[in-house]
């Protein structure tokens, strides 16, 4: 089992949440990371870049590693070579109010053809969605 922190259409409600975590996961609460969130020019998903001062809340959530394989897929993730990634799994500093914790999150791999659109100030792709 391998714990993951989500920000952005894998966080409960949103649709992903439902095609990849419900059901499927253990949910172990809320945390933020540091960096900057963005909207996606012309997409309906949020990037992570790492640089920045900004709280991006989200998710933790337990996965086995064939939920894993699916959300590296789905996240156009392919370890063993990232030349074409669109994201980058990588062991990333965790917050929670009761602890700091390293685990796997989706970081925006900058090298892609998509434009990053307006920074999502609130650091909460949910609240953004409304």
């Amino acid at each position: 089992m391998k714990k993951i922190f989500v920000y952005g259409t894998l966080r409960n409600p949103l649709y992903n949440y439902e095609l990849y975590l419900a059901g499927k996961s253990t949910y172990l609460g809320n945390g933020y990371i540091i960096g900057t969130l963005y909207a996606i020019q012309d997409q309906v998903y949020p990037a992570y870049l790492e640089e920045g001062t900004t709280k991006v809340v989200g998710e933790i959530y337990e996965v086995s590693e064939e939920v894993l394989q699916a959300i590296d897929q789905m996240e156009n993730y392919k370890p063993e070579d990232c030349s074409q990634c669109e994201y980058i799994r990588k062991d990333l500093t965790v917050y929670t109010d009761s602890k700091t914790e390293t685990m796997g999150v989706y970081v925006y791999n900058q090298q892609n053809i998509h434009k990053l659109g307006e920074e999502i100030v609130s650091g909460d792709y949910v609240e953004y969605k409304k």
